[in-house]
């Protein structure tokens, strides 16, 4: 099958499909327009019915009301601002009944709690379940680089691989676990925000001790490479649990980032955002891995029952 072929043979699968969209901010805007693009029937409804009159201009069938949006449809792509929205539409004992037999994409960030919560509500309105998380911004839905993982039975996520692909070309599929997008999407803004906070950081330092913040754009751009491939180095050894062979120990790390504070404090540069840091490098050395690589910090946030 060529390339052309097998993207025919996915809008195939959405001919003359249903497919309700509840939510119209930017994120969810953009995973409707995601499929306005097939053959899909797209049907919209927001609290806030003018959000949904660019979409209707585009193509998509415009809603009343939340239980009217469900008419008729396959599936339902939920997006809102947080999950007290999404209670408060199935609160309504309408909407509840026309859930049934329904497969609800639920895309609105949760806590745990609240995603177990809504699995069970779901189960007992007789709706399939399949929950994501969006790890991408809307001007990237629809593109290869969307990033969009879920979890729920894997029969029901397969026989919806046609729509969620269509938001999310590289869907990531996590098992039948549904607090793992959870997880996932909260380690990666983990990631993320410490990177990025630490880069803030680091350009006021510049910034208050004199050091032209064009030079430290020019270092930050030079350690790109580095900053690509040694987080994943350490995923992988903390997999393996492999945390011995290291180039810089713990140790090392521990006294540079001594060294950072040292100056942060001559500068006047505040420290709050290093001295978590600082608890945990002085944690993980009271724990005897000074020797062992900076993957070994793993041991210093685990919880004491899963060491």
């Amino acid at each position: 099958m060529t390339e052309y072929d097998a993207e025919q043979d996915e809008l195939m699968h959405l001919s003359n499909t249903n497919i309700a969209f509840i939510g119209l901010g930017n994120m969810g805007s953009a995973l409707a327009r995601s499929l306005l693009a097939t053959k899909a029937n797209i049907r919209v409804w927001n609290r806030s019915p003018e959000k949904a009159v660019a979409l209707q201009q585009e193509g998509a069938i415009v809603a009343k009301s939340a239980s009217e949006v469900i008419n008729g449809c396959s599936a339902i792509v939920v997006c809102l601002s947080n999950y007290a929205a999404w209670k408060q539409i199935t609160e309504n004992e309408t909407v509840r009944e026309k859930l049934s037999g329904v497969t609800v994409i639920q895309l609105t960030g949760a806590t745990v709690a609240e995603v177990q919560q809504d699995a069970e509500l779901m189960s007992t309105c007789g709706a399939h379940l399949i929950k994501g998380a969006i790890l991408c911004l809307p001007e990237q839905i629809g593109t290869d680089d969307a990033s969009i993982v879920v979890a729920g039975p894997e029969h029901i996520v397969t026989g919806h691989d046609a729509v969620l692909k269509t938001m999310s070309p590289s869907i990531t599929y996590l098992g039948d676990n549904y607090s793992a997008p959870v997880v996932l999407s909260r380690a990666a803004i983990s990631s993320m925000l410490g990177f990025l906070m630490g880069t803030i950081n680091g350009a006021t330092m510049c910034d208050v001790g004199g050091v032209p913040l064009s030079a430290f754009r020019d270092q930050v751009a030079r350690n790109a490479g580095l900053m690509q491939r040694e987080p994943l180095r350490l995923i992988d050894a903390i997999a393996a649990g492999n945390t011995q062979e290291t180039q810089a120990s713990l140790a090392v790390w521990g006294e540079g980032h001594a060294a950072l504070l040292t100056l942060s404090e001559t500068l006047g540069v505040e420290t709050l955002f290093h001295d978590g840091i600082r608890a945990m490098f002085e944690k993980a050395l009271n724990q005897g891995l000074g020797e062992h690589d900076l993957s070994a910090m793993d041991q210093a946030f685990r919880p004491a029952d899963r060491k």
